[in-house]
């Protein structure tokens, strides 16, 4: 309101026939009293040395050991074609089957996960989840089980501002309860 304010005095000032370059002067110092309306410092704003002194004694459980809290968030950058979709499909899979995908020897409680695939075609999909499936199932170490990867596939993308698309996407999450989620690609979103 005080930014409409001080813009609309201004129009009137040029409308009104005073010098442009004074109402400009005028109004380039009162933009500065704007900022004198900002609240005060946030309570979470810390020192880098109050931060590094925190209690570590609560922290969220691990998805991966000493890879991936829940709650983390991890993005995924490459050029086209390289095959992020691929390896984060791949990582879904084997993190439901509690298999640590950069070191597979390790282990861990088995759990659900979720890809949200905005991108591939639904043939390119499934021939990607039967091969890996195959492999994993194949696999002399893997102990493979059904039903703990799911994708939510919409080729199209979809809208997170969208209510109606908020209201999905909550649903699937309270029904799977997923220790990890995978959206590709985020422009699609």
């Amino acid at each position: 309101r005080s930014l409409l304010s001080l813009a609309a005095e201004a129009t009137e000032s040029v409308y009104g026939g005073f010098d442009p370059w004074t109402t400009a002067s005028a109004l380039t110092s009162n933009l500065g009293s704007l900022s004198t309306h900002a609240g005060t410092a946030p309570k979470d704003l810390l020192t880098i040395d109050t931060l590094a002194d925190l209690d570590d004694s609560v922290m969220p459980p691990w998805v991966v050991e000493h890879w991936l809290r829940a709650g983390d968030r991890t993005i995924i950058v490459a050029e086209e074609g390289v095959g992020k979709s691929v390896i984060s499909l791949e990582w879904a899979m084997l993190i439901a089957l509690g298999v640590n995908p950069l070191w597979t020897e390790h282990r861990f409680a088995p759990s659900n996960t979720l890809v949200i695939d905005l991108e591939n075609p639904d043939h390119v999909l499934r021939a990607r989840v039967r091969d890996m499936r195959r492999r994993m199932i194949e696999h002399p170490t893997i102990d493979y089980h059904e039903g703990l990867s799911h994708v939510w596939h919409r080729r199209a993308g979809i809208d997170l501002r969208s209510r109606s698309t908020q209201r999905e996407l909550d649903a699937v999450l309270s029904e799977l309860q997923p220790s990890l989620v995978v959206l590709s690609p985020l422009y699609k979103a």
